[in-house]
């Protein structure tokens, strides 16, 4: 922050200040050219958001970088640093590049295909968890890239965290329970079949389970 933001920024202070200490009254005109002092920090306020905006955006735009490299760097080390596109099938349905399909529990999009792997982005609402399943035609690597939660895989129960990884063998019965900040995984799916009709649901918040 540069000193004129810095000095705005005490001032700022100093004008709220007035406003809930020294004014029983609002209207009193106190301030620079006959302005109130509510009116004063109100316009102070948008003049430090003014400065600050552009800051704001790079940073953000620092975050976004970060992130994407994190992912990159950590599919890399399981042999997918070059992502096909993904394209419609149109016999199937299946989604875009990018594209969402919203679930009950949040939703996920398709990063990338090839042969024998896919990977997805999965988000979780917040206090949301999928249902409780196994696949019996592929494994699952999952890399936490934002919030947390707990996982079950088998019998154990993990806190996770961002940058957390989990390997989710054929077969393990397994479940993402989002915490309050929700949770975000990117899934690298391997396999034979790569379908959502590879699902077995054992307990389901969303009555999904297919009767006995």
């Amino acid at each position: 922050m540069n000193s004129s933001v810095a000095e705005r920024c005490s001032e700022l202070q100093g004008w709220g200040w007035k406003v809930h200490h020294r004014s029983p009254d609002p209207h009193e005109r106190d301030g620079p050219n006959g302005l109130n002092n509510a009116t004063q920090a109100v316009l102070l306020a948008a003049e430090v958001l003014t400065h600050l905006q552009p800051a704001v955006a790079d940073l953000i735009s620092a975050v976004e970088w970060v992130t994407a490299n994190l992912v990159t760097a950590n599919l890399a080390t399981v042999g997918l640093a070059s992502m096909d596109p993904v394209t419609v099938n149109q016999a199937t349905g299946a989604p875009t590049l990018g594209s969402r399909c919203l679930r009950p529990w949040g939703w996920y999009e398709v990063l990338a295909v090839g042969e024998g792997y896919q990977v997805k982005r999965l988000h979780l609402d917040p206090n949301r968890r999928f249902s409780l399943q196994r696949h019996h035609q592929r494994s699952e690597q999952w890399l936490v890239l934002a919030g947390e939660g707990v996982v079950q895989l088998g019998e154990a129960s993990l806190k996770v965290l961002p940058g957390q990884g989990l390997e989710v063998p054929v077969g393990c019965v397994h479940r993402a329970s989002a915490g309050p900040q929700g949770l975000e995984i990117v899934e690298v799916q391997r396999g034979s079949v790569l379908s959502e009709d590879d699902i077995e649901r054992l307990e389901d918040d969303y009555g999904r389970c297919e009767p006995a």
